[in-house]
């Protein structure tokens, strides 16, 4: 977490669990499950996992062939971090802005204490910290970050 002169390095957790209810698709006349298979369209074969690469599209006939290394190595600001952009009341933070709950952790016993007193002050204050992070390769803005 970066905090003007401060870096207290953190880990998001997810803060939510799924309990939606999830359907599979079946074939009426039978019964049996109908499932979505990776077909390559100019074989017209189907194709594993280890087979799937991803790409970025410059136009329709130009693109950039992109491995999962290369991703890995972008040099993603806020990686390993989160940035806290700003520090406001509680109550100016609609509960509808709020998207997925993330908490977040320490991730080193060097980074407990200091992690121990923004907590403590945003809790004393009443205040959330909104963040920049990474996830999934993807840098997200955080409607607002507030521990457990």
């Amino acid at each position: 977490m970066t905090t003007g002169l401060v870096t207290v390095p953190i880990n998001v957790v997810s803060a939510t669990e799924d309990h939606s209810i999830h359907f599979h698709q079946y074939h009426l006349e039978d019964m049996g499950r109908v499932r979505v298979r990776k077909v390559c369209e100019l074989e017209d074969r189907e194709v594993t996992q280890d087979e799937i690469g991803k790409d970025y599209e410059l136009t329709r006939t130009q693109v950039i062939p992109i491995t999962d290394e290369e991703l890995r190595n972008l040099p993603l600001p806020t990686a390993k971090a989160i940035e806290i952009q700003g520090v406001v009341p509680l109550e100016t933070v609609a509960p509808l802005r709020i998207g997925e709950g993330y908490y977040l952790q320490p991730s080193r016993q060097v980074a407990a204490k200091p992690y121990r007193l923004l907590v403590q002050a945003l809790g004393r204050s009443n205040k959330v910290a909104g963040a920049e992070y990474e996830r999934s390769g993807r840098e997200r803005m955080s409607p607002r970050v507030r521990t457990p």
